[in-house]
């Protein structure tokens, strides 16, 4: 039999009156009575105190993950007990929040978003956890690092950079970010897009062949590629930029791919591979 544990500890910057306040929150969530329940709910939010709305923030999100669970759907905060897996302490820089036994990072998140929003706090937290186990399993530690601020959440996705990375090594491939120059007369302009590439190639060697396709004379001047002399055109690679599978995935959804920008030329050297 193994445990799992999610242990973690971060600071949220504040003074020690927001500190206390942020402790106090999380105490009445769990310890409220019946009555103490029953009066913050019958009050307007334009009545509630700092405290209360925390407090309020917090029972929504929990009984929103509570009432999700079958047999609880009609529960109310008043009928169930709450508990916050959050670890408290007044530092001299401010609040610290941490793991007794386990901590819920999305109570956590919860917790820094919404108090860092009421106070009106411009610090970004960073809240580092680790994923354990009591025994040696395979697959059973991790990590989650995750930003917060008043206005966002982010998360760093530790599987899906773990998934893309097998995915590349198993496909043995290698991803780059490629730039090349266009000029025309005495104007130019630089393209830029990603591409694809087997592992064992050369990624600019790659580039050049797609942009041989276009030269007028099949001749490579120095790395200069002649495609219109009548025009006085031509092009060359200007640079080309590993990137990680997880760099590629996030830039994927902004700059074109090779095969959208030179499909015709692709084709071609696929063709000329075939015969």
């Amino acid at each position: 039999m193994a445990d799992n544990h999610t242990e973690a500890s971060f600071l949220i910057p504040c003074s020690k009156e927001q500190a206390m306040l942020g402790i106090e929150a999380i105490n009445f969530v769990s310890s409220a009575t019946e009555e103490e329940k029953h009066i913050l709910l019958n009050k307007q939010e334009a009545e509630r105190t700092l405290l209360e709305k925390l407090v309020m923030a917090l029972v929504e999100y929990c009984m929103e993950q509570t009432c999700s669970y079958p047999g609880n759907e009609n529960n109310s905060w008043v009928e169930q007990e709450l508990y916050l897996q959050l670890g408290t302490e007044i530092d001299c820089d401010g609040l610290n929040i941490f793991s007794e036994v386990d901590i819920d990072l999305n109570h956590a998140v919860i917790f820094t978003e919404t108090f860092l929003k009421l106070m009106d706090l411009p610090h970004l937290v960073e809240i580092s956890a680790a994923h354990t186990c009591s025994s040696a399993r395979i697959n059973e530690f991790a990590g989650t690092l995750i930003m917060v601020s008043k206005d966002q959440i982010r998360y760093l996705n530790w599987e899906e950079f773990a998934r893309l990375e097998r995915e590349a090594h198993e496909a043995q491939v290698q991803y780059s970010l490629c730039e090349v120059m266009h000029y025309s007369g005495e104007s130019s302009s630089k393209q830029q897009f990603l591409m694809t590439s087997k592992a064992t190639e050369s990624a600019s060697g790659k580039v050049m062949d797609i942009l041989m396709t276009f030269s007028e004379d099949g001749v490579d001047y120095d790395g200069l590629i002649v495609t219109s002399t009548e025009e006085n055109d031509s092009c060359c690679l200007h640079a080309v930029h590993a990137l990680t599978p997880s760099e590629y995935a996030v830039l994927a959804k902004y700059i074109p791919k090779a095969e959208d920008v030179y499909a015709a030329a692709l084709a071609q050297i696929k063709g000329d591979d075939k015969a």
